[in-house]
């Protein structure tokens, strides 16, 4: 088909770009052929195209508000402009004014949501692999579509052949080559800039199997802030003498500088969450970069995992390799030399002081927490409702702001945790102020997750199992804050959360059920959208990240992180978009929450 525009100019600061309509497009043809006129839903395609050649990100478009088509775009204009205003980006998302322009009269305005497709790129390093890198650079665009290849000063026509691909990649190019190190460097740094939270690097030799990205990002989903490194196995009959023993040797020094074990140190198949990484700014410029990487982040605490993947070796008389084994073999000791020695002085200490600080202040928010429960919380409870005045309405709704004072101090006072909540449609403002409450459904990653979700607001309630419902220490204090009990079903319970629900409070239910393992999003029941259906109330989504990393299931300790909600879009009872059934809702949402939480 032909294109609906071509692109005459582009300005980066501000956002603008002048764009030519092709009056020959079929899109013309197709609509009103006598009076041809630009579709609105065009004009969104317009915009999304611009911003993802801005971005250099793959995008998508997650709402839309506040949107005016004030006159019609008309291919006779020929010649258009469509400034971008950006704000509020973050990892996840960002929104967007743009306003359509011909000859200074303003003709649309909008107001877009989108959310970043993926938060991890593939950063490809290479050097004179002219045969062999578009072919990685394609089979990676099928796993993660956002490619950045680091042309290291190749003398042959690697440049070129990358420029001639059908869905080129973004590449950078050295006019010499800089070694390996200071590739990565370039390419971890360049994504950093474009926003992305991780990058998968693979050599560009043919090696390593592109199909395997999925298996990394699986283990990621597993462990979001840990190195995850590939482990080809060391036992391949035509992989090298010099490269066995050279690894051995690494995995042993990288043992004793750590205290964390991997079977194959000298894989460049990885996936690196690019906000844990330390000591960049230090590293080499040569094949021994990847190890320094390792080591240094891991004197910071952060975990190193293997997981297995595939590797092909080329015969030896075919293999391309720029390993040299004694100049490089060279390099690598003399490194391990270096951190061993400062492993003892640096490295052990700072790992020792890490945990010890990670214990210390876990140990002290349980005390103090623990003299909140049972110092304040139970007594004013007690002192509270004291005279059997449990059914006055007034006395419980002031119950509910000293609730949320206490479980505000308990999840903001984290130590070394973040807490950032997204709410582009302002969805606390209507749970704070509606008369007839919604349901919040949200993924499950850990306890912090409900505890977080009540903090937000004193008109937000939850749901509490059995263990707590009947917990000595906890029942009194829930059954006054208007909690309701999972036992029996969720179902059982609609008149419970129809009371609740009238007087202006919306419950959190998490449709999985229990916390989630791996940050996967787990299968859900259909309870809370048959609650909503039955009631005829909102269904307000909730995105939880950050969770499963700071504090997963079966954790002793509280570990750094950012934890971060998403609020909306809130979904009306007459609202068909997500399904016409509760079933239908249920299944299209786990869809959703997957897409944007595994996918992100």
């Amino acid at each position: 088909m032909t294109k609906l525009y071509s692109i005459l100019s582009h300005s980066a600061s501000p956002v603008s770009f002048r764009l030519a309509l092709n009056p020959g497009s079929e899109i013309y043809q197709a609509h009103f052929p006598d009076a041809p006129i630009t579709p609105g839903a065009c004009i969104i395609d317009i915009c999304q195209d611009l911003l993802r050649l801005h971005m250099e990100r793959n995008i998508a478009l997650a709402s839309m508000t506040d949107t005016k088509f004030l006159q019609p775009v008309l291919p006779s204009m020929r010649e258009i402009r469509v400034d971008f205003d950006i704000f509020d980006r973050d990892e996840f998302d960002f929104r967007v004014r743009a306003t359509v322009l011909h000859d200074d009269t303003e003709l649309a305005r909008l107001s877009m949501c989108f959310r970043w497709v993926h938060h991890i790129c593939v950063v490809i390093p290479s050097y004179n692999n002219a045969e062999t890198v578009c072919n990685v650079v394609t089979r990676c665009q099928a796993q993660l579509p956002d490619v950045i290849v680091v042309n290291d000063g190749s003398t042959d026509d690697t440049l070129a052949r990358l420029r001639a691909m059908e869905q080129p990649p973004l590449v950078l190019s050295f006019d010499a080559n800089r070694g390996k190190g200071a590739a990565l460097k370039a390419g971890i740094r360049k994504a950093r800039e474009l926003g992305f939270t991780h990058v998968v690097t693979i050599d560009s030799d043919g090696q390593h199997y592109p199909e395997d990205i999925p298996v990394l990002v699986d283990k990621h989903l597993e462990y979001p802030t840990a190195i995850i490194v590939g482990n080809r196995g060391l036992d391949h009959e035509n992989m090298s003498l010099g490269s066995r023993l050279a690894n051995h040797f690494s995995n042993f020094w990288f043992a004793l500088q750590t205290w964390q074990y991997l079977p194959d140190t000298q894989c460049g198949f990885r996936l690196y969450p690019v906000g844990e990484l330390h000591g960049t700014s230090l590293l080499t410029s040569r094949y021994e970069a990847e190890l320094e990487v390792m080591v240094f982040s891991a004197w910071a605490c952060t975990q190193v995992i293997p997981v297995p993947v595939r590797v092909w070796y080329p015969p030896r008389e075919e293999s391309v390799s720029h390993f040299r084994p004694a100049q490089d073999f060279g390099r690598i000791f003399v490194l391990n030399t270096c951190l061993t020695l400062a492993s003892f002085v640096y490295g052990w200490p700072r790992i020792i002081l890490t945990w010890l600080w990670r214990f210390v202040t876990t140990v002290l928010v349980l005390l103090i927490d623990i003299f909140i429960l049972f110092g304040i919380s139970i007594p004013y409870t007690w002192w509270h409702f004291r005279g059997g005045k449990d059914n006055d309405l007034a006395r419980r709704d002031s119950f509910h702001s000293f609730a949320n004072g206490v479980f505000r101090w308990g999840i903001w006072s984290l130590p070394n945790v973040k807490v950032h909540i997204k709410d582009p449609d302002h969805i606390l403002d209507f749970i704070k102020t509606a008369e007839r409450g919604a349901i919040i459904i949200g993924n499950h990653q850990s306890t912090l997750d409900m505890l977080a979700a009540i903090s937000f607001s004193r008109r937000i309630v939850g749901m509490a199992n059995d263990n707590n419902w009947n917990s000595p220490a906890f029942a009194y204090a829930m059954h006054h804050a208007d909690f309701v009990p999972a036992s029996g079903g969720i179902e059982n319970n609609e008149k419970a959360v129809g009371d609740i629900l009238d007087r202006g409070y919306s419950l959190v239910i998490f449709p999985e059920g229990t916390r989630s393992v791996n940050g996967k999003v787990g299968r859900f029941h259909r309870g809370a959208f048959h609650l909503a259906e039955t009631l005829n109330v909102p269904i307000i989504p909730m995105r939880v990240y950050g969770a499963q990393s700071v504090l997963p299931k079966n954790a002793k300790v509280l570990c750094p992180g950012r934890l971060t909600f998403v609020f909306g879009p809130m979904l009306q009872p007459d609202d068909i978009s997500m399904g016409q059934t509760s079933r239908e809702r249920m299944h299209t949402y786990r869809r959703w929450f997957a897409d944007r939480i595994e996918k992100c």
